[in-house]
Parts: C-alpha cells; structure tokens; sequence
C-alpha cells in the first residue's frame, strides 16, 4: 500500500473517529443543557451551579473533538452533529450566565434580613384592614403613639367603627414578633382610591384616657402610689387594663395632695416625676400593662440573636444577617451639676431644711441650681412633740441633680431592630469607638414602617424604606428619672372652704389651733365628717411664743382660703366671711349696727345665738360705748395696778353672788352719801381690828334678831349725854364667865312685871345691907323703899325674912306654911324629922318616933 492510500485510510479513519466524538459530545451538551435549563427555572441555585459547570466542560470537549477532525466539515453527519453541538453550546452559555447573575442575587438575599410584615387587627370591624404607613413614638414616662394609614379592600367600609375599640399593631421579622396594643382614640377617613378605603388611625394605650380626664379633688394621709393606684385603676377599669407597680423605696405619706384643674394623666405624671418614679407600656398577654418602677428592677433585656448584644454596620453596605444600628452616635451638653434643696418646716422653725447635691463636669466647673421651696413631704407628725419626725430634702436634692445629669450626655441612634422598646437594656458592640461599647437603657423609640403600593394590575411599588428606627439611649448607670414636664397648678388668688369636723363636734382642732375643711369644688362623695381630711393651719392677727391670737374656726364656718407660694397642698385659712347660713352678729341695715364694730363668740356645744360672749364697739356720734359681755363668767388679772376712772355715774348690777379678796390694803371713799341695801343676809368677817368712827349719828335699825359675838373683851365707853336703851320686847342676856357690873351711883332695875334671877347658886353681895322687898303700889325709887308686905334683909347683924302675908316653902310632897296669926304648919308625905343632938323626933304616917335622952311628956 502506497504512502497515499495509507494517508487516505487514516485521514478517513480520523474523520470518522472525530465525527464520533463530536455526536456523542453533542448528545451530552443537549442532555445537560435541557436539565440546566430546567433547574434554571426552578431558581435552586445550589443544584442549578454543579450541572452548568459540567455543561461548560461538555462544551470544551466538544470543541476539542471537532478541532480534531480537519475534515469534518466534509461529511454530512459530522456536519450535523457539529451544528447541533453548536446550538446546545449557544443555549447552556446563556442559562449559565443567568444562573450565575441569579445565584449571586440569592447569595445577598440569603444575606439581608428577612422583611418586616405588619398586621393591623381591631374588634372594631369584620372587615380586615391593611397597614399602608406606620409611626410608633414611645418613651419612658410616655405615652405611646401610633399613627397608621390603613386601607380596606371594600370600599364601603367605614373606619368610624375602628373609634374606642381594642386594636393592635403587630411588627413581625424571622419569627420574632412586637406588638402595640391600645385603643383607637382618632379615625380620620382619607376616602376612596384605587377601589380601596383609605383612613387614618391613632392608636394608644388605655392610660392616654387619664388625658381626657379633668377633676380637681383632694387625696390626704396618702403615698403617691395609693394615690396613682386610685386614679389610674378608677380610669383604666372600663379598658379592663392592669397596672403594677414595682416600687421599691417606701414612700412617704402626703398630708394634703390636692389635683386642681388637671388632666388626670397629668396628675399621675406629675407625682410621679415629683417622687422619682417612671412608668412603662409593657406589652400584655391580653392588652397592653402599665408598669410604674423606681429602679431598673422593672426593665428587660434584649433578646436576639446573640443575646442583649446589637452591632452596629457599615450605614452605606449593610449586609448583615441580623436586626442591627447602621448610626449610633454620642450627644453632650451643659447642664447643671449640682443641687441644693431647701424648705420650711413649721413645727420645727429652727431646723434647717436643706441638703446640698454636689458635683462638677469634666472641666471642675460646677453650676448650682437651688430649688425653692423645694415641695418637701414632712411625714410622720408626732403628736406628742407636736412636730414632724421626717423629711424627704435629700431626695429632693437628689432627684433635681439627677434630671440634670441624664441631660448631660445622650446617645442616639438609627437602624432595624424592631424589638427596641422604652425600658430594654442591651450591649452595643461593633463600634469605631471602643468607649462606646457598653451597656444602654432605650429611653425613646421611634418606629417608621412603609408598605409597598400595590397597584390596580397587581404590580407593588414603592420608594420609601419599609423599616426603620430611630433611638434615644443613656448608659445603664445613669438612674433615669422622668422630667417635670406638668408643673404643679398654681392657685394665686385666696378661695373659700368650709370648716367640717371628723367627730361632729362644733369646735375640733389640735395643739397649733389647726382646723380641717372641704373646699366647694370638692365632688368626691366622702363624707365631710371625714377623720383622714388634713389639719389647715389657721392665721391669726398675731402669733407669738405663747401670746398672741387665738380664734379657732368652728364646723360649717366659711373660711377664706389662701396657699403658699401657690401651692395647692400648702393650704392657709388667713380669714373668715359671713354668708346665708351665718349672718352677721348685727343687723347691719340699721343705721346704729353699721357703725358698731364686734368681737363675738358663741356658746357651744349648741351654737344657740342667743348664748355669746361679745366685745363691741359703739361708734356713732353722741352714743359711743364699749360693750362687753360674758355669756357665763368673766375673769379679770392684773398683775399690777388697776385705775378705773368713771368721770360720771357708775352701776354694778350683780344677780347672784359677788365675792372680793383683796391682799393687802382697801381704801374706800365716797365724797357724798352712801346707801346699801342688802335683801337678805350681810356677814363680816375682820380677822384683826376694826374701828369704825362716826362724826355725826349713828342708827341702826334691826328689824330680826341682833347678835354680837366677842371672842374677846368688849368696851364700850358712852362719854357724851349717857345712854338709853329701850327693849321693847324681852331681853336675855347670857354670860359664860362672870358678869360684873359696876356703877359709880345708884343702880336700879325695874320691871312692871316680875324679875327672875335663875342660877344653881345666887350670890348677893353687900357691904352693909342687902334687903328683898316686896312692895305694895308704890314703886321702890333708889333710897325710897316700896310699901313693905314682904322682905328678906341682911344686915350685920343676921338675916331676916318679914311679911305681913302668909310665907308657904314648898319641896316635892313636903310644905312648911308660915301664917301671920303665928301658925307654922309642916307637912312631909313620907316623914317629918327634927334633929337636936342626940334628940330627934320623926313623924311617919302611921307612927311617931321620939328618941332623946330624956323625954318629957307634958311636964
């Protein structure tokens, strides 16, 4: 075979070996292409990327075969299979290259994060309504906000039905959902478009109903917790909303704490912030909670992916996989350092109520507020010091330094995640600031949502970013208190209130003469007998240590009303004013009442009108006069000297009893006449001497009894013309002692009737003679005896007894009878005995004994 043919022969067998080649390529290129193609469409990346690179080997095989067969082109079915491999070639290059430009989309994709769906749902309506635009702003200490477009696929749906009723907001991304529940407080309808309703809707929480509360009353002997506790459940309970609260400082009790002309919202806030305390919307099983806290005992931590921790991303590529802060920035400013507190305490003047909070900025300056009167709460008054035992000055320092210090250094930020609420705590990381990186208390949020249009054929469009946030932070350290954004109200111009008593009693006060009263605005429904009502100190014209005025108030007085430096739980009664019930003491549309000026009390308990003590001044020309009056008694003192000078007549007019005590000395003098007259009895008592000289006449007349007593020794010494004295009736005389009369002359008493000397023995002494006599009609005269018929004589001689009558001595049963004719007769009932020595005679009724020692019978 010659070299020719044998060139030929290979030249045909290679031909036929790469047509071979280049089929079987072929079928493999179409077979793969078909199945990338397929893949393709189905959009798995993952499966889509193994088959196209083995297609682009298949390709590269299949070059190669047909580059092997310089002849190919010359045979028919290599030819063929040829322009079929090319074909295939064409059709896997092109899903290729989609595939690639698909794979990478789903590669960042796979690296964003999730969307953020919403869901707006109410018990409002049937009829489902979807979340255009959202703006959700949140705080500590606020109020939630949500401001929603929504849209309704019927037309004729109607929003007003939204009003009032429970809705919540719900932000959901990768699983992880926040909800905002409230109350829907406004509709607004937007109308038709697109064949959609279109509205607009705020919703709240529960608590945003205290806004639309106004009241003004008064809470005492109450903790600013008792109180918020009353006013918020009494608002919430409709909503069937709960409060808690997590308050771990005791809190002191509040006298008097008075919500004048306030929302109650801005009540609540405004104590709260007055002791310190916040409040948080928490998200509930049911409805939204309020919480109320005084540390960060009520706060949470952020739950994500990698714990409380948040990073912060490149803002300009974001292509993190989780929520994150693509902005957190660090703002500072000036602020007052330091505090000083100060207030008054009453009960104790002279205690200084003050405490000093100090601090410096960076730079050593200090800048001083001072605060007051600071609103102090003096608590626990002792009754028996009378005095406050506690005040709340150093927290007051403290809470005023704090406000200003959380204002000193802010962080603010901006990014994606939607589970920031007020109260959560989390750990920045990721930051160019490495200080920065630390641990922050969200204080403010702010929620901005976007849905895409969706157009009438089905298309969605929309510019705006679907999410994002905006935060107000302070590191963890800081103790975040709420700002006094409500100022207490301030009553400038005095009121008027009446005076109640816990016990009904007229008259009721305590040791400082406080009182307790009910303002005429006050509508709560207690009683105004009510025993927890707080004391009102009183004004008076003049207070000083232990002198001064003293008028106490009396039950349902009307009072005026004034408060200290405005305040409204710092109440002054400074006056009192007459009305219907309680008219003036005088008529003052009588011309002599209007110029008369009065002091007057009344008797109580009773209050009878008639029972009063007055002073009143008499002003009117011509009957001036100074009026007093004791409704029972009136007691004078003076330590001194005491001058009444009365230039015309005076009158004592006293009904009962008048008793005098004078200490030392009386001098009386009445230039004139004296005249008394004493009803019924006058006693005098003089304890030493007493004289009394008259230089004229002095008579008395007696128209009873006269008795004289003398303890001691009577003189009375008549020196002028003699004394008569006239006893109309009988006279006694009775001595205890002696009685011894002297007279220089003669003495004679004389009686028209008889004279009787009665004694156990009558002595009669005479220095010459001593003779009874009774007289006949003529009177005895001294010298110049009476007519003799009778007479006992005694005389130097003896006695004798004369008479010219029958002389008859009686004792018992026995008489002795004298007769003038010489008769003498004895008479005994039992026995007559003489006795002469050793001789005695006895005369018994029935026999006669004589002994003797001689008896002689007639001798």
């Amino acid at each position: 075979m010659s070299n020719g043919e044998r060139r030929g022969d290979g030249a045909a067998e290679d031909f036929a070996e790469g047509a071979h080649t280049a089929e079987e390529a072929a079928e493999r290129a179409a077979t793969d292409a078909e199945r990338v193609r397929r893949l393709a469409e189905a959009r798995n990346v993952g499966e889509v990327l193994r088959p196209a690179l083995e297609l682009g080997g298949e390709f590269a095989d299949l070059e190669g075969a047909v580059n092997r067969s310089p002849v190919a082109r010359g045979v028919a079915s290599g030819m063929r299979a040829a322009s079929s491999a090319i074909g295939a070639v064409s059709e896997g290059i092109h899903a290729y290259e989609t595939l690639r430009e698909r794979a990478a989309e789903q590669e960042r994709e796979a690296r964003r994060l999730p969307p953020v769906e919403w869901h707006f749902e109410s018990a409002g309506t049937h009829r489902p309504w979807r979340m255009r635009r959202a703006e959700v702003r949140e705080g500590l200490s606020r109020v939630t906000v949500t401001e929603l477009e929504l849209t309704c696929e019927h037309a004729d749906a109607d929003p007003a039905l939204l009003l009032g009723r429970d809705a919540t907001f719900s932000l959901t991304r990768d699983g992880r959902s926040r909800r905002v529940q409230g109350v829907v407080s406004r509709v607004e309808a937007l109308g038709v478009r697109d064949h959609k309703a279109h509205a607009r809707v705020t919703l709240v929480p529960a608590l945003w109903a205290l806004s639309q509360r106004r009241d003004s009353r008064v809470f005492e002997g109450k903790t600013v917790e008792q109180v918020v506790r009353a006013v918020v459940e009494e608002a919430l309970r409709p909503y069937r909303r709960r409060v808690r609260f997590a308050i771990q400082r005791a809190l002191p009790v509040r006298e008097h704490c008075v919500q004048y002309r306030e929302s109650d919202l801005e009540f609540v806030e405004r104590l709260l912030a007055e002791e310190g305390l916040g409040y948080l919307i928490a998200e509930g099983e049911a409805h939204e909670e309020v919480v109320f806290f005084d540390g960060p005992q009520a706060f949470t931590g952020f739950d994500g992916p990698d714990g409380r921790r948040i990073a912060v991303t490149d803002e300009e590529h974001d292509t993190h996989r989780h929520e994150s802060l693509r902005r957190f920035e660090a703002a500072s400013a000036l602020t007052s350092t330091s505090a000083v507190a100060m207030d008054y305490d009453w009960t104790n003047p002279s205690l200084r109520v003050v405490h000093e909070n100090r601090s410096a900025d960076p730079a050593g300056v200090d800048r001083e507020v001072y605060v007051h009167p600071a609103a102090v709460i003096f608590d626990r008054y002792d009754a028996g010091d009378h005095a406050y035992e506690r005040n709340d000055v150093a927290h007051r320092a403290t809470l005023e330094a704090q406000r200003h210090l959380q204002r000193a250094r802010t962080f603010t930020g901006e990014g994606s995640v939607t589970a920031l609420r007020p109260g959560m705590l989390f750990r920045l990381e990721g930051h160019r600031v490495e200080a920065m990186e630390q641990e922050y208390l969200v204080t403010e949020v702010r929620h901005r949502c976007a849905a895409a249009e969706e157009t009438r054929d089905g298309h969605r469009e929309g510019a705006e970013e679907p999410y994002r946030n905006e935060v107000t932070c302070v590191p963890s350290t800081v103790s975040v208190r709420p700002e006094l954004r409500h100022r207490r109200a301030r009553i400038h111009g005095p009121q008027t209130a009446r005076v109640v008593s816990a016990g009904g009693d007229e008259v009721e006060t305590e040791h400082y003469g406080r009182v307790r009263v009910r303002f005429h605005w006050e509508r709560d429904g207690r009683s105004p007998e009510d025993a927890q009502r707080a004391w009102v100190r009183v004004a008076q014209a003049w207070a000083g240590n232990g002198f001064g005025f003293v008028f106490v108030p009396r039950k349902d007085m009307e009072v005026v009303v004034q408060f200290i430096d405005g305040d409204p739980d710092r109440p002054l009664i400074t006056g009192g004013v007459y009305n219907g019930t309680h008219p003036p003491p005088y008529d003052l549309e009588r011309p002599e009442a209007v110029t008369r000026s009065v002091i007057r009390t009344q008797s109580t308990p009773g209050g009878d009108p008639a029972h009063y003590n007055e002073l009143s001044f008499q002003d009117q020309s011509g009957r001036e006069e100074v009026f007093l009056r004791a409704e029972r008694d009136l007691r004078e003192e003076v330590l001194h000297d005491h001058a009444t000078h009365v230039h015309a007549a005076q009158s004592n007019t006293v009904d009962a009893s008048q008793t005098e005590r004078i200490g030392v000395d009386q001098s009386v003098r009445v230039q004139r006449d004296r005249k008394g007259v004493i009803d019924r009895d006058d006693q005098l008592l003089v304890r030493r001497d007493r004289e009394a000289k008259v230089l004229g006449d002095d008579t008395q007349g007696v128209v009873g009894e006269h008795r004289v007593r003398i303890d001691g020794r009577e003189e009375r010494v008549v020196s002028g013309k003699g004394r008569d004295t006239t006893i109309e009736t009988k006279d006694e005389l009775t001595v205890n002692g002696i009685s011894y009369t002297h007279v220089r002359d003669g003495y004679t008493v004389m009686s028209d009737a008889s004279i009787g000397l009665m004694a156990p023995s009558v002595q009669l002494d005479a220095a010459n003679v001593f003779q009874i006599v009774r007289g006949g009609d003529t009177p005895a005269r001294p010298g110049k005896p009476a007519g003799r018929e009778a007479s006992v004589t005694f005389d130097p001689d003896g006695m004798k007894v004369e008479s010219v009558l029958k002389v008859r001595i009686e004792c018992g049963g026995s008489t002795v009878v004298l007769l003038p004719d010489g008769t003498v007769t004895v008479t005994g009932s039992k026995s007559i005995k003489a006795t002469c020595g050793q001789s005695s005679m006895e005369l018994k009724p029935s026999e006669v004994i004589v002994r003797g020692g001689t008896i002689k019978l007639n001798p």
